[in-house]
């Protein structure tokens, strides 16, 4: 059942999703060095787009599987288009935080197009509840994070190692709401 799909996709990609939105400035400094890390609000917003792609993307591939690759092209030539046009509004007056916010804003309409087409082709009853309270777990789960980081007194690279060790439980043993 395709449900079953976005509800397994939204408990793997939520919380490994905001684990990296909390660290996002140490994780860019670590990998790419200090002169990126102002890059890691930016970064913030794309991780919140990411979770909506990756809902999108599960549409993509069951309209791909229906035999409908030309509804898949046409949504991604929709999305595309609303992107570029976007970043010619926003990238001049916000630079990377309006490329970010257009990309994200742009994963939102592919899985809501992606959703609308699903619908025509397929009873499809998305289960919106289940969706919000996996949401609302990840806020908590994302709060948890800053209050440990709050009482921690650790360098940032240690609270990140400890937070990861204290909920690695919730990453793989996240049970369903």
């Amino acid at each position: 059942e395709l449900n079953l799909v976005y509800k397994y996709s939204l408990i793997l990609v939520i919380p490994i999703g905001l684990f990296i939105f909390a660290y996002s400035f140490l994780l860019i400094k670590l990998m790419f060095g200090n002169e990126y890390a102002l890059g890691s609000d930016a970064m913030k917003i794309l991780i919140i787009g990411v979770i909506f792609y990756t809902l999108a993307q599960v549409n993509q591939y069951v309209l791909a599987g229906l035999g409908k690759p030309n509804l898949s092209a046409k949504l991604m030539v929709i999305i595309s288009l609303f992107n570029f046009v976007g970043n010619l509004i926003l990238i001049p007056n916000y630079g990377i935080y309006g490329a970010a916010l257009m990309t994200t804003l742009s994963y939102i309409l592919g899985l809501i197009l992606s959703l609308i087409y699903l619908r025509k082709l397929i009873k499809l009853k998305i289960e919106y509840k289940k969706w919000a309270k996996l949401f609302l777990l990840g806020c908590i789960f994302l709060l948890s994070i800053y209050l440990l980081n709050n009482i921690l007194t650790f360098n940032e690279l240690n609270k990140m190692i400890i937070t990861l060790i204290i909920f690695r439980r919730k990453f793989f043993r996240m049970k369903e709401p």
